[in-house]
């Protein structure tokens, strides 16, 4: 620790000492439950005066802030319930016997001169309050703390033992005490929602309210914003240790790991263990949380260590590409796991990870829309590694080791690893054959038998689809390279058939062999899969597509990444396992023989993505439809040229707004549907019908309530029950103000508190003219009848036909707001925003009577008048035939700003909202502001409704988590505005697409 001395901290505890009475003192200092009152009971602490740590293996003294940070751990294992009779004490770490002895007596000696006034009085002199460290001493400060924990003994009488490290990089009692508090008040403020969600804080239930502790009322989320914000919170760090029967060979694998990756040494512990030696597995694996196993061929040294871990409840992952090895684990060890609650995950490497994940991608994606999937096809596109000794040496054991009866089972029955369905399904092989989907030749690829039936697994283990199937092929440039890729695997198998060639090929290339370290890095691998959903109620089948890439060697860098991740998904995710939606949409297990899609699902997804890995399956589902393919193309090519790339070619799908069919088949395609083709009241209802039908989620930039309101009164309910979404006005039109009014209206719901009224102000725009918007504009007033525009006008629940109530709008025309300090007059986009949020209000219900108005800021009272008059002119422009016509052909529709206005256009909001009156008769205030960075019609619209349509398609499994996407309980069907749709899940990607979105109490 470095760091300087604090004048508050010294007054603090002069306090303490000064108004305490001397039997008070002693309470405090003997009563390790001093701050749990409720408790009733003492509990004698456990203070360190002077002793050799045989886990810290070093001198420890004793801790000045011993006393307050015990009594604090108490009241959290109190609140929390950490376990029985458990006990916490706390010492400073010293170099030597001699510097114990040094700070125990400094320790003493202040102890007694904080007893004493007159020492006392000269300490606060010497160090009064206010006086502390100057920011360099800050800036250079820190601290280390290092924490072991052992648990109660198991139900095998083995007490399992755990280590943590906390770090900070500045002075402890100001930069980083400062991080901290200020990290936990805004952990109170912006996560308070999550604090229900299972499992959010932790895998212990925290209070939501009372006189707490950190731990026991912010727990994970105070951890991850705390890391986040620089320091060092770390259980990992010391969970990691090397086994082996070896020890000098296993520090010379150390010793090549520190020089490859740069760094002096790499010292983890060393437990010595040996596969054949149960009690030594047993003892080895009591101390892990999850155990990763290289050492194969696994049929061969494996099963004592899957009999430790599925005994002593250590999950476990290994590299195995032997079916019948996890078959017999499966057959032995399944049903013993699923009761102890312990995952036993194999093939976490090459074999077989890009299949089961790739296939559980499209899988999960189905399911998310409600789907079973019926097929998937996997294609090894392209592959750049080297032989592994290890590998041949597996295959050589599977083949010596097993009878031909067993070798035939395994490859007949796909199911081979499953024998708990009592089923042999046939496998659907690929030998030779050219396939549609992927428009090339494919041949047998090697790992197809231990791909396959891992995927079967996952698929039983799931529910991917009743009469699933799954086939692996190895993509090939032409027909002659495909026989030739046959013949080669089928000589290579048959020499690893025979004995004398099986021990020639091992001699050549032993166990222990592989590539250089340059092989490896130049080393890659693609996977493409493409699956089938089953049919849906409207005999519609859907198709998905998902790619898998490693950019090092797949058997050796990209494995290495592979099992590491998995482990360590496991050790540090567990907590998550239970919440819904985490790992995806299908619901995973928490012990058994399992697989890594089965067991991890999204989670490891996440963890690969992070470690440098492609899993995609957002990357084709982005397509370009309409009725023109040379357009289309020029479309694209203007795109490529504006983003510097040589070209973007996405599928072009040919539709046409008026051909059903034509709409009903690219939709089917699809997961979401954006659209910009408007007028949407001329050219959007037969693309929302099937998107209705065929449960595809919508986005589209619609101005027009009247558009809006017939798509909710047609297709509302039946959008509901096929739970699809479908979303109109993501753009500028209308997500500054829904998305506004919802940032207050969640932060009030999140303190408790009803809304009671939102005020909206275009505080700033600058931006081109939209020949399309004021081709909707005109479509508008063309279309409707007078009684209909009236009525628009005139109710602000135009949008919420269901309701049945009509509410008179609030509208600004011209007036001073006294919580802006600025005249308004009105805003063009207020009939549109304030029918929207008022539907977004009915959906999720921000608060009874809520009101919403908005008007345009203006400079002064003069500049407001103008605006009023000019806006009065242009829809009395609009209105008459004539004007209309000719304002449409000066401004053509597909007319708008250049490039250069497009960048340096922008545009501020500011709202303002207030609460219903609390139980106190108070009513809070809170302010919201939306900055786009862009013309707002065209960069900042394009973003709105590209962020948005990317939530639907990505965040769909998150929208069931209970806070994901805020305090209220948002809808997953229906006709829904942008913020009752995504809430928070939508500002989190606006705003890491640089836009900004705040909410503050005011």
């Amino acid at each position: 620790m470095s760091g300087g001395t604090s004048g508050g901290t010294v007054a603090s505890a002069v306090g303490i000492v000064s108004s305490l009475s001397t039997n008070e003192l002693l309470e405090l200092r003997s009563n390790a439950n001093y701050a749990v009152p409720e408790a009733e009971a003492s509990n004698m602490s456990t203070s360190i005066a002077m002793t050799f740590d045989q886990d810290f293996q070093a001198w420890q003294g004793p801790h000045p802030m011993e006393t307050p940070n015990t009594r604090i751990v108490h009241r959290t294992k109190w609140l929390l319930g950490y376990g029985t009779d458990f006990s916490y004490s706390e010492g400073m770490r010293c170099s030597s016997y001699a510097a114990a002895l040094a700070v125990t007596a400094g320790m003493s000696a202040m102890a007694v001169s904080m007893w004493l006034p007159p020492s006392r009085w000269l300490v606060q002199s010497a160090i009064p309050p206010g006086s502390g460290p100057s920011d360099e001493a800050i800036k250079s400060g820190h601290f280390n703390i290092e924490i072991i924990g052992a648990s109660h003994p198991d139900d095998n009488g083995v007490q399992h033992k755990a280590r943590a490290i906390v770090k900070g990089v500045q002075d402890p009692g100001y930069g980083e005490s400062s991080k901290m508090i200020s990290e936990s008040a805004i952990c109170l403020a912006l996560d308070r929602a999550k604090f229900a969600t299972p499992g959010a804080t932790g895998s212990l239930k925290t209070l939501i309210g009372g006189v707490a502790t950190t731990a026991s009322s912010m727990g994970m989320l105070l951890v991850n914003r705390l890391r986040a914000a620089g320091m060092t919170f770390d259980t990992a760090g010391f969970t990691f240790a090397v086994g082996g029967r070896n020890k000098a060979k296993l520090e010379a694998v150390l010793a090549r790991a520190a020089s490859r990756s740069g760094v002096t040494s790499i010292t983890p512990p060393i437990i010595i263990a040996d596969s054949d030696d149960q009690d030594s597995l047993d003892k080895m694996v009591a101390q892990a949380r999850v155990v990763l196993t290289t050492v194969g061929p696994y049929a061969k040294y494996g099963w004592k260590l899957v009999d430790a871990c599925v005994r002593i409840r250590t999950d476990y992952v290994d590299l195995t590409g032997e079916p019948h090895f996890v078959r017999g684990v499966a057959e032995k060890y399944h049903e013993q796991a699923v009761k102890n609650d312990v995952l036993i995950v194999p093939s976490c490497g090459f074999d077989s990870i890009p299949a089961d994940i790739g296939a559980f991608l499209i899988a999960n994606h189905f399911a998310s829309k409600g789907f079973k999937t019926s097929s998937i096809k996997y294609s090894l596109t392209s592959i750049w590694g080297s032989f592994s000794g290890g590998t041949i040496a597996t295959i050589s054991e599977h083949i010596r080791s097993q009878p031909i009866s067993e070798l035939r089972a395994a490859s007949n029955n796909a199911n081979y690893a499953v024998p708990e369905s009592g089923v042999v399904v046939r496998p659907k092989s690929v030998i030779l054959e050219y396939d549609k989907d992927f428009g090339a030749w494919q041949s047998l690829n090697p790992a197809e038998t231990g791909d396959t039936r891992i995927v079967r697994r996952s698929d039983w283990l799931l529910g991917y689809g009743p009469d699933f199937t799954y086939s692996e092929g190895l993509r090939c440039s032409n027909y002659l390279f495909a026989v030739g890729c046959c013949v080669g695997l089928a000589v290579a198998f048959s020499l690893l058939f025979f004995p004398p060639t099986r021990w020639l090929i091992q001699k050549i290339v032993p166990p222990g062999t592989g590539p250089s370290d340059k092989t490896i890095k130049s080393g890659h691998f693609t996977v493409e899969l493409v699956g089938y959903s089953a049919f849906d109620d409207n005999g519609v089948q859907h198709k998905a597509r998902a790619i898998v890439k490693g950019v090092q060697d797949p058997g050796y860098g990209e494995t290495a990444k592979m099992i590491s991740e998995s482990a360590i998904c496991l050790a540090l995710d567990r907590a998550k396992f239970a919440t819904p939606g985490a790992t995806g949409s299908l619901k995973t297990l928490t012990g058994g023989a399992a697989t890594t899609a089965s067991s991890m699902g999204m989670l490891l997804v996440n963890r690969l993505r992070a470690a440098g890995m492609t899993f995609d399956t957002a990357g084709f589902t982005f397509a370009l439809g309409g009725r023109n393919k040379a357009k289309l193309e020029a479309v694209l090519a203007r795109a490529a040229s504006r983003s510097g790339v040589t070209s973007i070619t996405p599928p072009i799908i040919i539709a046409d707004s008026d051909d059903q069919d034509s709409l009903d088949k690219m939709v089917a395609q699809a997961r979401v549907v954006l659209t910009t083709v408007g007028p949407y009241a001329k050219y959007g209802w037969k693309l929302v019908d099937a998107c209705v039908r065929i449960r595809t989620d919508y986005v589209d930039l619609t101005g027009e309530p009247h558009f809006v309101r017939g798509v909710a009164e047609k297709y509302h309910e039946q959008a509901v029950k096929n739970d699809v979404l479908i979303v109109p006005s993501c753009g500028f039109d209308s997500i500054p103000a829904d998305i506004g009014a919802f940032l207050i209206a969640n932060h009030f719901a999140s303190k408790g508190f009803k809304t009671s009224s939102i005020k909206y102000s275009l505080v700033a725009i600058s931006t081109g003219i939209s020949g399309g918007t004021i081709a909707s504009g005109a479509e508008l007033i063309k279309a409707l009848p007078l009684s209909e525009l009236r009525a628009l006008n005139s109710n602000a629940n135009y949008l919420t036909p269901e309701s049945g109530v009509v509410v008179r709008p609030k509208s600004v025309i011209l007036e001073y707001d006294k919580d802006f300090g600025a005249w308004q007059s009105l805003n063009p986009a207020e009939t549109g925003d304030t029918r929207i949020v008022r539907r977004s209000d009915w959906l999720l219900g921000y608060g009874p009577d809520f009101t919403y108005s908005e008007g345009l800021r203006c400079s002064n009272y003069l500049f407001a008048v103008g605006c009023c008059v000019g806006l009065a002119v242009a829809f009395s422009l609009l209105f008459f035939p004539p004007t209309r016509w000719l304002i449409q052909k000066i401004v053509p529709p597909g007319t708008g700003p250049s490039d250069k206005t497009i960048k340096s256009g922008h545009f501020t909001v500011e709202l303002v909202g207030y609460s219903a009156f609390d139980d106190n008769g108070v009513q809070h205030k809170a302010r919201a502001i939306v900055k786009g960075v862009r013309d707002a019609f065209y960069g900042e619209t394009a973003k709105m409704i590209s962020e948005s349509a990317i939530c639907l398609a990505l965040d769909r499994a998150k929208f069931a988590t209970p806070g994901a996407t805020g305090s209220f309980k948002t809808p997953t069907g229906g006709v829904v505005p942008p913020a009752a749709a995504m809430g928070m899940l939508l500002v989190n990607r606006l705003r890491a697409a640089g836009m900004t979105l705040d909410v503050a109490d005011l």
